[in-house]
């Protein structure tokens, strides 16, 4: 049998190792021989010598003087770049799915690059003569420099892969490429709103930008709004009243000075985007040239896919609802890494609110005296979240120093669940378990105006803590000449006031599934034995009628999903309640409906006050059918 070859000694190694090389060798063939002589896989390794042990050791320190230089290299890159490093995970991720990676050429999207690869001859970089900090940026709520050089400082272009994925680092998205409009925010600045807008039936963003700031736009020209006439403080005689959310907020010179305002406009449509922003940009051109309002765009390629449904259906969402909440998440993500250094707090928002009077100074009011800088909770950490609305994602305040690690949030868990959800996760992750929530002991300060979804068809959200209802349901009377299952009346799905917050309503429970097991019941409006030809009737209390701004129907219920008017439609009529107007028409596959003036099909009523609303059904049908709210908006 041929023995196993020792290993020539290395230069350096002492005469003994190499003198004792045969006598070693040797020795392990015959152990080796007599382990398979009895049956046992040959397994045992050469005898070790003192030239062997110490081969060991110094191709060790080898190893480990590459590791260090190689560390040293990529800080070094890291601090000139003025980025925080990547995590152990994070750098693990992009090398498994990225092990060769090369750097494309600027300005060029490395995804599908075709170019051919050049031999491109390396400057060596100058380090700033500035001083950097690694790892998380000092707390700038207490110390920050001026506006002008802060945005300056951090818009400092840098390199990046397109499209990102999950493990991909914002840091490296350059906040000038998204930026269509805005310039340096004043020193006076304390709070950046942002929100998103996409193109909907109704653009919202074109009116909110000057509602929030107190200003009505009326030909092309902006107006501080007073208050006077309007039902709400006019800071002149300390009488201060409710804003029902559907006009512009008094806010204070000083108020106004505190904000600035980022819009993301998010839609992928190029032709919606350059409208809009230039309508935006016109329209508010006083408050871009002051730097209090920003303009950004984050083009389509520089998101990763969000056609994951199926396979990824979690929380058994449809895949339209998977792709639009997925691409929600992205759009807060790159919205909020744009707003870091704009402002020492961060107010997150939606484009389609109303605001309450002198919400500025309450929510500044409320932080400076409540979590001031200078607070810290019982394991030691400041605040990471204000929630001063119980609504989604609307009215949550930030630390600018926390909203990276937000934003980073967002993107590492697109596609995994939404937005609000993902806000819950990310407060335990950076240990605030108790939320802070202005709004259970005072009254909010945003009121939700939109009905017109961004997924499509519509939701009446209702903030029941800003005071007046967006559907106040003036008083009514109710008739017509429909047959409905006893018990099962129209008082159910109208209430003078708007909804109410709590309701268990008394009916006869047997008749319905729906009742079973329930602590709290909802009846609703049955008809049975249609004819074509009968309706139900609601007659406004009002002698003159009342100027309705919308009108929201919902049909069927998912216990009777057949229940539904065959063929049916709402009309209104003037004082004489004779000439009806068709404002929608009712099908037995659609089940919410709403009507908004100027917005919807017809955009305008034929008269100024309405005194009546008629259901018809316009056919005979064997089946019987459910209606379960209407509400009415008032301008």
């Amino acid at each position: 049998m041929t023995s196993r070859r020792a290993v020539a000694p290395q230069d350096g190694l002492s005469a003994a190792a190499s003198n004792n090389r045969h006598t070693t060798s040797s020795k392990a063939s015959h152990e080796e021989h007599d382990d398979k002589a009895k049956g046992f896989p040959s397994f045992r390794p050469a005898a070790h010598s003192y030239a062997s042990e110490t081969r060991w050791i110094l191709r060790s320190l080898c190893c480990l003087g590459v590791l260090i230089i190689l560390q040293s290299l990529l800080i070094l890159r890291w601090t000139t770049a003025g980025c925080d490093p990547p995590s152990l995970a994070e750098a693990a991720g992009v090398l498994a799915h990225h092990p060769h990676p090369t750097l494309p050429p600027a300005g060029q999207n490395a995804a599908g690059s075709t170019t051919k690869r050049k031999k491109v001859k390396l400057k060596k970089k100058k380090r700033p003569k500035t001083k950097t900090v690694l790892g998380r940026q000092s707390s700038r709520a207490t110390t920050r420099p001026s506006g002008g050089q802060e945005h300056a400082a951090r818009s400092k272009p840098s390199s990046v892969h397109m499209p990102l994925g999950p493990l991909s680092s914002l840091s490296d998205v350059e906040r000038g490429k998204m930026r269509l409009h805005g310039k340096p925010p004043p020193s006076s600045v304390m709070y950046t709103v942002g929100f998103g807008s996409v193109g909907r039936k109704k653009d919202y963003v074109l009116e909110t930008v000057g509602t929030m700031l107190g200003f009505n736009l009326k030909d092309g020209r902006l107006t501080k709004a007073t208050g006077k006439g309007n039902n709400y403080h006019d800071g002149d005689d300390g009488d201060e009243k409710e804003n029902d959310g559907t006009k512009s907020p008094v806010l204070t010179d000083k108020e106004r000075d505190m904000v600035v305002i980022v819009v993301h406009l998010a839609d992928w449509n190029k032709t919606w985007v350059n409208s809009v922003s230039n309508i935006l940009s016109t329209d508010y051109k006083m408050l871009v040239d002051d730097g209090q309002f920003h303009i950004l765009h984050a083009p389509e390629e520089w998101y990763p896919p969000i056609e994951i449904c199926p396979p990824a259906c979690t929380y058994n969402d449809e895949p339209t609802r998977v792709k639009w909440r997925s691409k929600q998440n992205l759009d807060y993500a790159f919205l909020m890494h744009y707003s870091i250094p704009l402002a020492p707090y961060y107010l997150q928002i939606e484009d389609d609110l109303g605001f309450a009077n002198g919400w500025v100074g309450k929510i500044d009011d409320f932080r400076e005296k409540s979590y001031p800088p200078t607070f810290r909770n019982k394991d030691g950490a400041p605040w990471r979240l204000i929630d001063f609305s119980q609504l989604g994602f609307i009215g949550k305040l930030f630390q600018a120093d926390e909203l990276f690690s937000m934003a980073q949030f967002l993107l590492l868990f697109y596609d995994q669940m939404p937005c609000d959800l993902l806000l819950g996760n990310w407060m335990e992750s950076v240990n605030q378990k108790k939320r802070i929530d202005y709004w259970r002991k005072h009254p909010s300060l945003f009121m939700h105006l939109g009905v017109f979804r961004t997924l499509g068809g519509f939701q009446p959200l209702q903030e029941r803590k800003f005071g007046k209802l967006l559907f106040s349901n003036p008083a009514a009377q109710f008739g017509g000449t429909m047959t409905t299952i006893p018990s099962y009346e129209a008082k159910f799905i109208y209430f003078p006031g708007g909804d109410p917050a709590r309701r268990n309503d008394q009916c006869d429970y047997t008749k319905s599934p729906a009742h079973h097991k329930v602590k709290q019941h909802r009846c609703w409006f049955w008809a049975t034995e249609i004819k074509a030809g009968d309706y139900l009737e609601f007659v406004f209390s009002d002698l003159d009628g009342t100027a309705i701004k919308g009108l929201l129907l919902e049909q069927g219920h998912p216990h009777h999903p057949k229940d539904v008017f065959d063929q049916a439609e709402v009309a209104v009529a003037g004082q004489s309640c004779t000439e009806f107007f068709t404002i929608l028409k009712l099908e037995p596959t659609t089940n919410l409906y709403y009507w908004e003036a100027g917005v919807s099909d017809p955009p305008e009523l034929p008269f100024s006050k309405v005194k009546c609303v008629r259901v018809t059904a316009l056919q005979a049908q064997d089946h019987d059918a459910v209606l379960q709210q209407l509400q009415i908006r008032v301008t």
